[in-house]
């Protein structure tokens, strides 16, 4: 779909009819349902043909057209400002060029004459469109076309050197996004690994270096003929434009967010590399901590065989996938509970505060395997990211070994 969406339109407004029934494709078409043919007939021989019409219509389409019972009830706007934050530090110029790219192709009426391609702009868009119509919706969706994001991305890149304003502007936002990465960067050390060493370290040292390293790579202003040379044009520049009219930005300023420009390739994608880096070695690890199920089920899968129950907790997927069983039993009732115990002898049992002040009235006797915080980590907050007040945000999970006496 995603690569229809992109593919047809170019050939449709270029008018390569022919194109459409190229061979080649047709081919393509054979190969793919090839592939698909032994998926079909398990869907089949399982589900009958309600199989085959859940996985090609009612779990795609129906999310559009209601057939589907999955709905989250999301912002119609959500894979919009989603890609804000997943597509940065790149998000600035992908918008303005996406923005910009839809304004040319509007004002020309629909004609690809004054577009050289229009493959990124309509996959992107009408993937968007389809997937905003979705009433179940999650950030991963729009991933399959963040490549087209990316050529519209670098194209704004490049024509905004011939829009000096634009250049301005977009080199003074782009540089306070790479600014708010390293300020967040320095949030989550202060908030998970405080004056640990080897992340502090890596924090100081690997933004500046990184930096340096971007500015020499990408060339420029080599020595002092060329940066003086420079300097005199862009003031003789403006001095002349000074009588007809007065500059809304000093020749100085001018010439630094110029120079800046010309390195902001290098160093947006440096800066964003050294945040993924340190996200991934050092913040992300400890956060997956306030997610106790995946230590729980690694847990489970050693210790428990069939004896693993959840009470008074949920049993979510991370237990499944981990433990590699799904819980014999995951009860809310006192009785039921004690009669499972009665009948198993033993239990590995993943509780909650509730949960375990009913063992304790219960006089149930239980070993504690480990205590650990909960948190939903994909909804982080002030109150979370503070330690002095994190306890309160989270809750407790409990996993015990649970004996009849």
């Amino acid at each position: 779909i995603a690569t229809g969406a992109a593919v047809a339109p170019q050939l449709l407004l270029k008018r390569k009819w022919k194109q459409l029934f190229d061979r080649r494709m047709i081919l393509a078409f054979a190969v793919i349902a090839l592939l698909l043919l032994p998926m079909c007939v398990g869907l089949y021989h399982q589900f009958g043909m309600k199989g085959l019409r859940f996985y090609f219509w009612t779990q795609s389409f129906g999310r559009i057209t209601g057939a589907s019972e999955w709905n989250n009830n999301p912002d119609p706007f959500f894979l919009v400002h989603t890609s804000i934050w997943a597509f940065a530090p790149w998000s600035l110029f992908f918008f303005t060029g996406w923005l910009h790219g839809l304004f040319v192709f509007v004002k020309s009426r629909f004609s690809s004459s004054r577009q050289t391609e229009i493959i990124s702009l309509a996959g992107f868009t009408l993937v968007l469109i389809a997937l905003m119509l979705s009433k179940y919706q999650l950030p991963h969706y729009i991933f399959v076309v963040y490549p087209l994001a990316a050529v519209i991305a670098a194209k704004c890149f490049i024509e905004a050197a011939s829009w000096p304003r634009m250049r301005q502007v977009l080199t003074v936002l782009q540089l306070v996004i790479l600014i708010a990465l390293v300020l967040i960067s320095a949030l989550l050390q202060w908030a998970f690994k405080g004056l640990e060493p080897i992340s502090l370290l890596c924090l100081i040292v690997l933004y500046p270096l990184t930096v340096w390293v971007a500015i020499e790579m990408s060339g420029g202003l080599k020595n002092y003929h060329t940066v003086t040379q420079y300097v005199f044009q862009r003031f003789r520049h403006f001095y002349n434009k000074m009588f007809r009219r007065k500059p809304l930005v000093s020749p100085l300023a001018v010439f630094v967010l110029d120079v800046t420009y010309h390195k902001l390739f290098y160093m947006s994608a440096v800066v964003a590399i050294i945040f993924n880096f340190l996200l991934s070695a050092f913040y992300f690890p400890e956060i997956l901590k306030y997610q106790p199920q995946n230590d729980f089920g690694r847990y489970i899968k050693v210790n428990a065989h069939n004896n693993f129950i959840c009470y008074h907790a949920l049993s979510d997927f991370a237990f499944v996938f981990y433990a590699r069983q799904t819980p014999a039993y995951s009860l809310w009732n006192r009785e039921n509970f004690k009669k499972v115990l009665k009948e198993k002898k033993e239990l590995i049992v993943c509780t909650s505060p509730y949960g375990l002040n009913e063992l304790k009235a219960d006089n149930i006797s239980y070993t504690l395997i480990e205590e650990r915080e909960l948190y939903g980590i994909s909804g982080l907050n002030i109150q979370f990211l503070n330690p002095a007040t994190r306890h309160e945000a989270c809750q407790k999970l409990y996993l015990l070994n649970v004996k009849l006496r």
